[in-house]
């Protein structure tokens, strides 16, 4: 400490190379937040800045932002930041919450967005767990999707909530399928989840002309004796291969998920229901 009893240097050092991700998450966090209320650009007030961190990814991201702090020596560290410190990773999470609110205008004004807190990929099911729940009008049943305006990408649908939360089945899952649609060609048949492997449709008539990367589309029919669960249009995948079959029934293509599950952090629920598409 310095003699006014305040950070001094050392110790505004070891606290800037200590504690810097909390402030880096904090402000992707804020700018999260802001976002899903339509605050995209403004004056941040940062107290207590520190090394301002915190205050160069809101200004990364668009922000005004006044910073004070007590210390000199975290001031001096802040000034130096300024010029210094990279946020790509948050800025990166910013687009990424700007593409989910601009989806969430075309396609449902009244979706909720959400995070993915936690991940239950197993060996028997695919789940992901999001930060919404019945207390924000989260169903089963409802759809969820990811991307872009441009670009609406299904991820998967509602199986369980509690009241702050709610568990996604992906549509990687062995037990989920939709109806879908062949972007080309325009062949109707099944996509069923097949685990750590591509999907696969069924139901695709023999000798239809597949192209490989040919975008695959939910269509918003029963399927497997169930209602449609998911709008027409959204974006499942692409055609990855098509595999020989032994009947002169049906033919099968294997589907690569537009989604990459992976690093997927941001998702829209949309409130629909079960048979609200259904034809």
């Amino acid at each position: 400490m310095n003699d006014d009893g305040f950070y001094g240097r050392e110790q505004a050092a070891i606290h800037h190379e200590q504690f810097g991700d909390l402030a880096r998450d904090a402000g992707t966090l804020v700018a999260g937040l802001l976002v899903r209320r339509g605050l995209t650009t403004g004056t941040v007030t940062d107290l207590g800045c520190g090394s301002g961190i915190y205050a160069r990814v809101m200004s990364d991201l668009g922000y005004d932002v006044v910073g004070f702090d007590i210390s000199a020596d975290m001031l001096e560290l802040a000034a130096a930041n300024a010029q210094n410190e990279t946020t790509a990773f948050a800025q990166e999470q910013y687009r990424s919450l700007l593409d989910l609110l601009g989806l969430q205008q075309s396609l449902d004004p009244n979706a909720v967005p959400a995070v993915v807190i936690a991940n239950g990929v197993s060996n028997f099911e695919w789940t992901v767990t999001i930060d919404k729940g019945s207390a924000d009008g989260i169903e089963p049943n409802m759809p969820v999707v990811a991307g872009t305006s441009l670009s609406p990408l299904l991820v998967g649908i509602v199986v369980e909530t509690t009241e702050h939360s709610a568990d996604v089945q992906l549509m990687l899952d062995r037990d989920w399928s939709a109806a879908a649609v062949l972007g080309t060609s325009r062949e109707a048949g099944e996509v069923q989840g097949q685990g750590d492997a591509d999907l696969r449709m069924s139901l695709v008539t023999p000798g239809t002309e597949v192209t490989g990367n040919e975008p695959v589309f939910t269509l918003a029919y029963r399927t497997s004796g169930r209602p449609g669960l998911y709008p027409t249009g959204l974006l499942i995948g692409q055609v990855s291969r098509t595999v020989p079959s032994d009947n002169s029934i049906e033919e099968f293509v294997d589907v690569r998920p537009a989604v990459d599950f992976s690093t997927l952090q941001f998702v829209l629920v949309l409130q629909t229901r079960a048979g609200d598409g259904a034809a």
